[in-house]
């Protein structure tokens, strides 16, 4: 696709750290978007966890907001042909738990804000301590 300007320049405002694993990963032949999307519907199967064979045994996929992973892994989806591997209802949104619970704060020391990983872990401690405090 086209380069986007908005995106490169909010790249090159990020960190040495993660504008070095951008590269890294640009520079990497990375996997086709159907073997990435298979692997990611057979996904639950493979953790080896009781109870948890498929997507209809997760209660909630999470994404930081609701308007953008989710509904770019469903158009990925329905690009490739293949339907979303979980139901739409399953759909949970980090910043609508922050609206109602309001902002806390957790240790990420040794994270790369905007390295995918580091993201979603720390958004999950996020969600433990607003929830179960």
């Amino acid at each position: 696709g086209a380069l986007d300007q908005g995106t490169l320049s909010f790249w090159l405002g990020q960190g040495d750290k993660a504008r070095s694993m951008l590269v890294q990963g640009l520079q990497n032949d990375g996997v086709p978007l159907l073997d990435a999307l298979t692997s990611l519907m057979t996904w639950p199967a493979e953790t080896g966890i009781p109870g948890f064979e498929s997507w209809a045994d997760v209660d909630g996929l999470w994404s930081n907001g609701a308007a953008f992973d989710i509904p770019i892994l469903e158009n990925a989806f329905n690009m490739c042909g293949l339907p979303a591997p979980w139901h739409y209802r399953s759909a949970r949104c980090c910043r609508t738990v922050t609206a109602l619970k309001g902002d806390v704060t957790v240790d990420t020391t040794g994270m790369v804000e905007h390295y995918a990983p580091d993201d979603c872990l720390c958004q999950v401690m996020k969600l433990q301590k607003q929830l179960f405090p």
